[in-house]
């Protein structure tokens, strides 16, 4: 059998971030080496020569999953029509919808298990950096006067995700559409404190 022609080889590192992004949307929140092997079309070895181990290879996808994300917050900034803070409502709105229609990507993005280098992953800073953009520009317009944007963005961000992670764990109680309800009320509440 003659070797494969390197057009016509797999980008198996490219393959295997964008497939397990797809098993995670699907629900996989274990994400099994095997079956994203068989996905891309390669065998299960063949991704350790891509990625040092499994926790490697979750920090990658969370790599992507978050810089997908904020580009796409990113890309449309001045077409935001509203005061900012109905501009962080928006946001904050995407962002729930985003965790309640991808619950494991939003937990291996925003709640990692995984640990890099042997350390667990750090996504503070990470997470409220693009929500400090929201919350400086409600400031320029007088909400939220004296108090440090840092500190307004990580009270906003630790509401909110605590809310999302609550209605994923099913803490609150009745039906999902309640608890989802719940979640949203908690970041109208937060925003509209933290801009008085």
């Amino acid at each position: 059998m003659a070797r494969p022609r390197k057009e016509d080889a797999i980008d198996i590192r490219g393959r295997a971030v964008s497939e397990a992004i797809a098993l995670m949307q699907e629900g996989d929140d274990s994400l099994s080496l095997s079956v994203l092997a068989k996905r891309i079309g390669c065998s299960a070895p063949a991704l350790y020569a891509h990625f040092a181990n499994k926790d490697d290879l979750l920090e990658k996808v969370r790599e992507q999953v978050f810089e997908d994300l904020v580009s796409d917050r990113m890309r449309t900034p001045g077409a935001r029509v509203g005061s900012p803070a109905d501009t962080l409502r928006s946001d904050g709105r995407e962002f729930v919808a985003f965790a309640r229609e991808n619950p494991a990507l939003y937990r291996l993005v925003f709640a990692p298990q995984h640990a890099v280098n042997g350390s667990q992953v750090q996504i503070d800073a990470a997470a409220v950096q693009p929500l400090a953009h929201g919350v400086r520009a409600a400031q320029d317009k007088g909400a939220a006067a004296g108090k440090p944007t840092e500190t307004v963005a990580q009270a906003i961000w630790c509401a909110v995700h605590g809310a999302i992670m609550m209605a994923l764990d099913r803490q609150f109680p009745g039906p999902e559409e309640n608890r989802w309800a719940r979640v949203e009320d908690a970041l109208d509440t937060v925003i509209d404190m933290v801009l008085d």
